[in-house]
C-alpha cells in the first residue's frame, strides 16, 4: 500500500512539471536578461569599430602647399611647400586640443641682389582647440568621417635667406626674438576632413589660414616695404593621423 502511494505522488509530481514546463519557458523568454561585461575599447587594427575619444592622444603629419602672402609690386611669389605635424589629446569625441608646427616656404623672382629667384622661409607654432563637426550636428556616433574644425593662435618666424646672410656680413642685426627674421603673432582657423582607414589610422585633407599680425615687411624682404595691417598665408596639405 505504502508503494502505490508512493508511486501516485510521483506520477502526480511529473504531471505537474509536464503542464508549467512551457508556461516557465514563454515568461522567461518574455523577459529581457541584461548581462553585464567590462567594455574593451582598444580598437581592431583593420575595421572602423571604436570608441575614438578613448585613445586620448593622437599625433598628425601632413605634406602640401603654401599660397598666398603680400609682397611688393615688382616682386613675383610662387607658390611654395608646406609641411605641419601636430600632436593633440581628445577630452571627449566632441572637443580637443593640440599642438601645431608649421612650416613654409616662399620662392621670389627676380631674386635678391640680381638673383634669378630668392628663397624665404617661415616656422609657426600653434596651439588649437579642435571639434568635430558632425559630433557636434548628428551626436556621438561611430563614423567612417570626421569634419574638424581647429583654431588658435600662435608665433611666426620668417626670414629671407639670401638678404640674411648678405646683411649679416656687413650690419648686425638688431631686432628682438630670431636675429634676421620677421617675428610675427599669428591667429589659425581651418577644417580637416578626415576619412577612418582602420580604427587606428586616418586619412587628412587640411586645409589652414593664418592671419598674420605685426608683420614688419613683405616677405620678399630686401624691398624694404612695409605691410600696412594684418598679413595672411593658407595652406592645403595630405597626410596621416595615427592613434597609440
Amino acid at each position: 500500500m505504502t508503494s502505490l502511494s508512493y508511486f501516485k505522488k510521483s506520477y502526480i509530481l511529473l504531471l505537474l512539471v509536464c503542464f508549467t514546463s512551457p508556461y516557465l519557458s514563454a515568461q522567461l523568454e518574455g523577459r529581457k536578461i541584461t548581462v553585464y561585461k567590462e567594455k574593451n575599447y582598444s580598437p581592431p587594427k583593420n575595421k572602423i569599430v571604436a570608441v575614438w575619444y578613448k585613445h586620448w592622444w593622437f599625433v598628425d603629419a601632413n605634406v602640401g602647399t603654401r599660397l598666398l602672402g603680400k609682397t611688393s609690386t615688382n616682386v613675383n611669389l610662387s607658390a611654395g611647400i608646406n609641411a605641419n605635424a601636430s600632436i593633440g589629446y581628445l577630452f571627449s569625441e566632441k572637443f580637443g586640443i593640440k599642438g601645431r608646427y608649421d612650416f613654409n616656404s616662399f620662392k621670389f623672382s627676380p631674386g635678391f641682389n640680381g638673383q634669378s629667384t630668392s628663397i624665404g622661409r617661415m616656422h609657426s607654432f600653434s596651439l588649437e582647440a579642435c571639434t568635430d563637426l558632425i559630433t557636434l550636428i548628428k551626436g556621438e556616433e561611430i563614423r567612417n568621417w570626421r569634419f574638424v574644425l581647429h583654431g588658435g593662435a600662435g608665433l611666426s618666424s620668417y626670414g629671407n635667406v639670401d638678404y640674411r646672410e648678405f646683411r649679416e656680413e656687413f650690419d648686425p642685426w638688431e631686432d628682438p626674438l630670431i636675429k634676421g627674421n620677421d617675428d610675427m603673432g599669428h591667429v589659425i582657423l581651418g577644417i580637416t576632413p578626415q576619412y577612418h582607414i582602420s580604427g587606428r589610422w586616418s586619412l587628412n585633407l587640411d586645409i589652414s589660414t593664418f592671419i598674420l599680425i605685426k608683420q614688419s615687411n613683405t616677405f620678399d624682404r630686401f624691398s624694404d616695404v612695409r605691410v600696412n595691417g594684418l598679413g595672411n598665408v593658407t595652406t592645403v596639405s595630405l597626410g596621416l593621423t595615427f592613434r597609440p
